[in-house]
């Protein structure tokens, strides 16, 4: 009886910490690990929508037919995999938007788009928060919050156990900036914030007059080959361009030490194997 009489307190206490309606607007903040106000700049032209792989799209057919959301050519703007970011009708707010966008089965995630002006650069909400919840907080509340707002556990962390990733469904009914916020606000949590993707940006493709050549770094079907058949270098260049600390070892046929390309670079011990 009295565990019973614990996890309804545990409820109680959730129905009257958190909202149980979507806000009118699309939220359009949330809180850093400090407890401070990050403002994040929505556009109310662009929104980020996740195809649902159930429905997946016909060739030639846009697998949206509603004109009244999105304008008439249906044109992604930026797409990776089932992921895609579409302009917005002029006629339509966003947050209409995002409601009807929600409702249609083509649809698993429909968001908005962060543009930051400053360096052009821009961030898409997904459907997922990571939470860090006080080291103290029992289990059973963070499982009756988590059932209160209807959101899925998909991963935990090894170091923090008290981390979780986040994914809100359709019982949710709140956007990822407001949900974040609200398990914030709770006063339970560390931190509470929103699970972001952006669009890859190559900055440090080279200027080699022959890279165009190079299909194991970057194959995009030249010379009859397949495309994506490659290393993926330029995603690893985004990452890091090397460090002149680091020895790599060449095992190949051999090639000139005193190539124009290699032209102040070191050899250390360097072996020529022979036929």
């Amino acid at each position: 009886m009295k565990k019973i009489l614990c996890v309804l307190s545990v409820v109680a206490v959730c129905c009257g910490m958190f909202p149980c309606s979507a806000p009118a607007q699309v939220a359009d903040f949330f809180y850093n690990t400090n407890g401070e106000h990050i403002t994040v700049p929505l556009s109310d032209s662009l929104v980020f929508i996740k195809h649902n792989e159930l429905y997946p799209a016909i060739v030639g057919v846009p697998f949206i037919t509603l004109a009244a959301i999105l304008t008439d050519d249906y044109a992604p703007l930026a797409s990776a995999g089932n992921a895609a970011v579409y302009q917005l009708n002029d006629t339509v707010l966003l947050a209409d938007a995002l409601v009807r966008l929600k409702e249609m089965p083509e649809v698993d995630v429909a968001n908005p788009v962060i543009v930051y002006d400053e360096d052009s650069s821009s961030q898409y909400a997904t459907d997922e928060i990571i939470v860090r919840f006080h080291d103290e907080t029992n289990q059973a509340v963070i499982d009756s919050i988590n059932d209160f707002y209807h959101v899925e556990v998909i991963a935990t962390d090894e170091d923090f156990l008290t981390q979780f990733l986040l994914r809100i469904t359709a019982g949710t009914g709140l956007d990822v900036l407001s949900l974040s916020q609200a398990y914030f606000e709770s006063g339970l949590c560390r931190y509470a914030q929103p699970n972001f993707m952006s669009p890859a940006r190559p900055q440090a493709i080279p200027d080699d007059s022959y890279y165009g050549d190079q299909w194991n770094l970057n194959n995009t079907g030249q010379a009859g080959g397949i495309a994506g058949a490659d290393i993926d270098a330029e995603r690893a260049w985004e990452i890091t361009e090397g460090n002149d600390a680091v020895v790599v070892a060449v095992m190949d046929f051999g090639f000139e030490l005193d190539h124009e390309d290699l032209v102040g670079t070191s050899f250390w011990w360097p072996y020529d194997g022979g036929p």
